[in-house]
Order: structure tokens, then sequence, then C-alpha cells
């Protein structure tokens, strides 16, 4: 068995996953957080380390259940709109905004969260970020014209524009990896998971959502 792996973004210790990378830099939990774990990541890879605290029970916590019958590591980003553009273009339904502006453009909106989710439920997720905002959420509550986008650690992605009821799929879009974030970075990589949120209580909590159309955000 390998002891030190690193696959798919991921970091593996005998077969643990105890971090993910992100360019040079490999967050890692603070009990595998170690001399040697710091020496063969540099000097094996050239990558620095960094401690999230808690980070091994939330890769253990954010796995769901795909169709294969495998648990897999959910991800999730938030989108809403940047300051800049025009307030006709926000808060409409998804038939209004296409009727009125066509396609939904991407680089109309900032990702606000890029992190794991503990579930891949649109509802749960809308919940989450709308009724219990976790702390140091960078973005206003989650509200209709804002995105959801959903991806896995295979590099699938799908793309869901929230809706006055429910979520409409986004489909043929360019979903590459030039996002524009937050000065605060989105709190990246985390899912916040025991932090301000009962992850039961968001995956089954339906509420009838009271969508505020007006023209500040």
């Amino acid at each position: 068995m390998q002891e030190i792996l690193l696959e798919n973004g991921f970091v593996y210790y005998y077969a643990n996953r105890i971090g993910y990378r992100k360019g040079d830099v490999v967050y890692v939990d603070p009990v595998f957080h170690t001399r040697h774990l710091k020496q063969r990541l540099k000097e094996d890879y050239g990558l620095y380390t960094k401690e999230q605290e808690g980070l091994y029970k939330r890769l253990l916590a954010c796995m769901v259940y795909k169709e294969d019958g495998k648990a897999h590591v959910q991800f999730c980003r938030i989108w809403q709109w940047r300051e800049e553009v025009p307030a006709e273009k926000k808060f409409l339904t998804y038939q209004a905004y296409t009727r009125l502006f066509g396609t939904v453009d991407k680089n109309d909106y900032q990702v606000v969260y890029d992190g794991y989710s503990e579930t891949d439920v649109l509802e749960a997720i809308f919940q989450k970020f709308h009724t219990n905002i976790p702390e140091g959420f960078p973005g206003h509550a989650i509200r209709m014209s804002d995105m959801i986008e959903l991806y896995g650690e295979d590099g699938t992605h799908s793309f869901y524009y929230v809706d006055e009821f429910g979520f409409v799929e986004i489909e043929g879009r360019d979903l590459d990896e030039t996002v524009e974030r937050t000065p605060a970075d989105c709190r990246l990589g985390q899912s916040w998971v025991g932090e301000n949120n009962d992850s039961d209580e968001a995956c089954h909590a339906v509420s009838e959502r009271e969508e505020t159309n007006s023209a500040g955000v």
C-alpha cells in the first residue's frame, strides 16, 4: 500500500483521505499534519501544507451515494450576481429572464461559495444558504435568480437556476474552472458541517419561499 497518494485533487495517507490540494498548497487535518508528512509532500511533490481543523471529519461526512452504488465526495458552488449587473436583470424567474435577456450569462455572476457539500439535494442546499446561513458566508441569503452548481471529483458538473418554485437545470453551458471569487475566497473547501448547521434538518426541511423581487442585493 502506497504511503502517500495524490489523486483527483485529494491526499491519501495509507488509503485514508486526509486532505485536498489547491495549487501548490495541501490542506490537511491537524491529526495527520506531522513533520514526516510535511517533509514528504515538499520533497516528493513540491507542495506546502496548511492545517484545516475538522477536515478529516468533513471529508467523511461529505460523501453522497450515486447511481453506481458508490460513495462520492460532493462539491457545490453558489453563484450570485455581480454588483455592476443592471438591477433589471436580477431576481427574475427563469422564464422572465430568458424572455427578456436570452441565455443566462455566467459572466454576470461571481462565486461566493466553493466547497464540500454534505448533500446533492438542491432543496437542502437552498435551506442551508437561505434559512440556516453558515457563519462567515460572504454572500447574501440565496434567493431567486442565484445559481447552484454541483460538481464531483470525477469532473462532472450540473448547473441550476434558483426559480420562483424549484430549480431549472441549465444545460449546454461552458463550465470551465476559470471563475471569479469574492475577496473572502469563499472560505474555499469548507463545508461548515457541524458549524451552525444541522445537516439532518437541512436535508429534510422544505419550506415555502418568500422571494423578494426587489432591485437591491
